[in-house]
């Protein structure tokens, strides 16, 4: 009996240390503000983090204007400097590759225009130019997942209506063109596959537009116009091939998904507000995130919040989310915006109001551990079977 009681009280133990770490496990999740660069007023956007989750790329206030920035766990906010000083000292940090080591992003230069670059740590920021010139306004939003393409808009002297482009170090900006359809004159190449045999954009009128899939063999390909929209764009792909977008639904902005099979979904918008837009779509193709908004009126501010959808749940707030589902305590902030995913779906990244202030954030989603609850039932039922074994000693 005494070595019974001794493997009863050892076994206890264990399992009451069982919970005690589930319960520690359970807390995982974690809400972080990045917080800004030094100098001028409180302010920071987060646009994009890197597929490994390691790295965060944005914008910030600082003592001059405004910097494009890089943010890891180990070193903090860094700011990445401008292409060249000029009469304004501005730049933009607008998509990172997926180990965190290539930004891509816009910056003014010394003559005032606004030029893509491409930055690294060896090699600090450098302009890829524009549309046949340096002049105009030329910015990258999207790359592939070794930053070899990069994607994005140039209107410059030699190309007025302004084109989406495809950049790569041997063939440097290259003009996407406009589909064939009536009076499109301007386009705009806004996401890239990770291999970068994809891009994803928009073909435009003065009224209007349509959304268009690129590769090499197939050239631009009309994705068309879903239910009752009158023009669409797309932003993103996933791996699987589906692509988010938006459209303009009855007046209002919608934001939409579009597979092969099934064309385009409109997928709604949240309870409040009259408009949904898209910021980018998972690795996996499995959640959709970006921000509700109202347009200001003559007597109403523009209002936005984050938003994330998913086909299980449809579009929720992204507070919401992040609270109900990780646990997050976010009662100090207003999250606006919900701007990119890493490839595990574990960490996320945004801008919201903190403080009064526009503030850069990361959510750190740790995978999902066995709940509080569940963990004293498992001690419950542990308990009970010892129980049981000791009554047949």
């Amino acid at each position: 009996m005494k070595k019974t009681n001794t493997v009863f009280r050892g076994l206890l133990a264990v399992s009451v240390s069982t919970v005690l770490l589930y319960g520690t496990r359970a807390q995982a999740a974690s809400f972080t503000g990045l917080g800004d660069l030094a100098g001028g007023a409180f302010a920071s956007s987060a646009l994009d983090i890197s597929g490994d989750g390691s790295t965060v790329v944005g914008y910030s206030s600082n003592g001059l204007s405004t910097e494009a920035f890089r943010w890891t766990q180990a070193g903090g906010m860094q700011a990445l400097g401008v292409i060249s000083p000029g009469v304004d000292h501005l730049s933009y940090g607008a998509a990172v590759s997926a180990d965190g080591s290539v930004i891509a992003g816009y910056s003014t230069t010394a003559t005032g225009a606004y030029n893509a670059f491409r930055w690294t740590q060896a090699t600090g920021m450098v302009s890829l130019g524009g549309l046949g010139g340096t002049d105009g306004f030329t910015r990258a939003d999207a790359m592939s997942a070794d930053g070899s393409v990069i994607v994005g808009y140039s209107q410059t002297t030699a190309a007025p209506n302004g084109s989406g482009y495809r950049w790569t170090e041997n063939t440097g900006i290259v003009p996407m063109g406009n589909l064939p359809a009536p009076n499109d004159v301007w386009s705009w190449a806004r996401g890239v596959s990770a291999d970068g045999t994809v891009i994803v954009g928009q073909s435009n009128g003065f009224s209007g537009g349509q959304a268009y899939r690129w590769t090499a063999a197939g050239g631009l390909e009309d994705l068309g116009l879903g239910a009752g929209a009158t023009k669409t764009s797309a932003t993103d792909i996933a791996s699987d091939g589906t692509i988010v977008g938006g459209g303009t639904v009855g007046g209002f902005n919608r934001s939409m998904l579009w597979t092969p099979s099934a064309g385009w979904e409109n997928l709604g918008t949240l309870a409040g507000y009259d408009n949904s837009l898209e910021s980018d779509i998972s690795e996996d193709g499995s959640l959709v995130f970006g921000m509700v908004f109202n347009y200001a009126t003559p007597t109403t501010p523009f209002t936005q919040e984050g938003m994330v959808w998913d086909r299980t749940h449809g579009m929720r707030f992204a507070k919401d989310w992040l609270s109900q589902d990780y646990g997050l305590d976010l009662s100090l902030w207003t999250l606006q915006y919900v701007s990119g995913i890493s490839d595990d779906g574990k960490t996320v990244v945004g801008y919201g109001l903190h403080n009064g202030n526009t503030e850069a954030w990361v959510a750190n989603l740790a995978a999902a551990p066995v709940p509080v609850p569940a963990g004293i039932w498992l001690l419950g039922s542990g308990l009970l079977g010892l129980c049981r074994w000791r009554r047949k000693e």
